[in-house]
């Protein structure tokens, strides 16, 4: 379930699986908020998650059963973003290596995401066209 973020512009979901714990992130720029950037966190220990966000060394344990949750979640997000706002919409998805690059990209590709280029980086874009009340 996808809910208000109160530090940040955008959204967040977390989900556990198994003994690993998943959040999802949808975060805006609110003078650019057609953009929506996805970043996804796998962790199993609790206490060290703050320092692992910060150096980027999050990987989790399972490397596929995350990444359908973090997929499922993303596609539910779509969804959430067409029921509550006006207009149409980016979902922009970066990745940090290439091994990451070629399982998003396998994952969502059947879901109409492409690979485009934004702030002069590569990276998966989906454009939603949203008719929010």
């Amino acid at each position: 379930m996808w809910q208000i973020s109160k530090d940040y512009f955008g959204y967040y979901t977390k989900v556990k699986v198994g003994s690993q714990e998943i959040i999802v992130n949808a975060s805006y720029d609110p003078d650019e908020d057609h953009r929506f950037y996805i970043d996804a966190c796998v962790y199993s220990k609790r206490k060290k998650i703050d320092d692992d966000i910060c150096n980027k060394n999050i990987t989790g344990k399972s490397g596929l059963r995350p990444l359908l949750v973090i997929r499922k979640e993303i596609i539910e997000l779509e969804k959430f973003i067409a029921d509550k706002h006006n207009g149409d919409f980016e979902i922009l998805i970066y990745w940090t290596d290439n091994r990451r690059r070629d399982a998003y990209i396998f994952g969502l590709k059947d879901y109409g995401y492409e690979i485009g280029r934004r702030n002069n980086k590569k990276c998966l874009i989906k454009k939603i066209c949203s008719t929010a009340p």
